[in-house]
This record gives C-alpha cells, structure tokens and sequence, in this order.
C-alpha cells in the first residue's frame, strides 16, 4: 500500500505542469522518506510480553 502510494505521489509530481518545482518536490519528498526511515529505525516500540 505504501508503495503504491508513493509511486502515485511521484507520478504527479513528474506530470505536474512546472517542471523546475518538480524536480524540488521530489528531492523535499525523498529527503522526507530518509528522514522518517532514519527516526524510526533509531527508535523502537516497545511491547508488553505477558
């Protein structure tokens, strides 16, 4: 599901109609992608064993 939304999001991204702010969003989107894997591999959930 992530992943197909992702790929949508970055398919109207390409097709949208200013190419130079394309290129911006998709670097602001796969900086937002590396920040948030980063954060969550840094933090981990912890769970109640009973």
């Amino acid at each position: 599901m992530t992943v197909m939304v992702s790929m949508l999001v970055l398919y109207n991204i390409i097709t949208g109609p200013n190419k130079e702010s394309g290129i911006v969003a998709i670097a602001v989107y796969a900086f937002g992608i590396a920040v948030g894997t980063f954060v969550a591999m840094k933090f981990k959930v912890e769970t109640i064993d009973k």
